[in-house]
């Protein structure tokens, strides 16, 4: 079996929080390197800013990380907050998807039924709004869970008791949100697997 085509992905910061350009310019280039960092087995070309300095272009090996691309990038510049699309073609195609589409993540991939696309795009709705009603004390603890062994160890890199990051990671439902990106990213994998 082989994985359907490489996949384009666009993003583009909807969250517009601070009016200072350069501020929002140097979050996302800063945002692109910690995803080019956090992902690095996943780009045919890396991620990249856009003509709209608000914009972030890259092309993934497969198409079953594009989720995974875009929780990266979101969790790089909470609590402001990208909308990603991901498709088969152009980024030019792909900015004019985004552009139709109001939700957190769409997709429009060879092999995917409109039902799958529903599915999928609903459930990235769902995880951008516990995402967005996090506090900060729920983001650090969700942030560090990604990088640490464990809950002792993220408590140590937050200089923050354990109890403190479990209380956090309940209360930002952090193992739903996970159990969302690997349904997310273990569906897109089964659908885009061609003979």
């Amino acid at each position: 079996m082989n994985r359907a085509a490489h996949c384009v992905v666009v993003a583009e910061l909807i969250t517009l929080r601070d009016s200072d350009t350069q501020i929002l310019t140097e979050l996302i280039d800063s945002a692109v390197t910690q995803v080019i960092r956090a992902l690095p087995e996943l780009w045919v070309e890396k991620p990249r800013r856009a003509e709209n300095p608000f914009s972030v272009n890259a092309v993934l090996k497969t198409c079953d990380r594009a989720f995974d691309f875009a929780v990266a990038l979101n969790l790089a510049v909470w609590p402001q907050r990208f909308r990603v699309h991901a498709n088969h073609t152009t980024h030019a195609d792909a900015h004019r998807a985004l552009a139709a589409s109001r939700t957190a993540f769409s997709v429009a991939l060879q092999g995917l039924s409109t039902t799958d696309s529903r599915v999928m795009e609903t459930t990235a709705q769902l995880h951008a709004a516990i995402m967005r009603d996090w506090k900060p004390s729920r983001a650090k603890a969700a942030m560090a869970m990604r990088t640490a062994k464990n809950q002792n160890e993220a408590a140590a890199q937050l200089g923050i008791r354990q109890q403190s990051v479990s209380e956090a990671l309940h209360a930002g439902h952090a193992t739903e949100l996970v159990a969302c990106e690997r349904a997310i990213r273990a569906r897109l994998e089964t659908l885009l697997l061609t003979d």
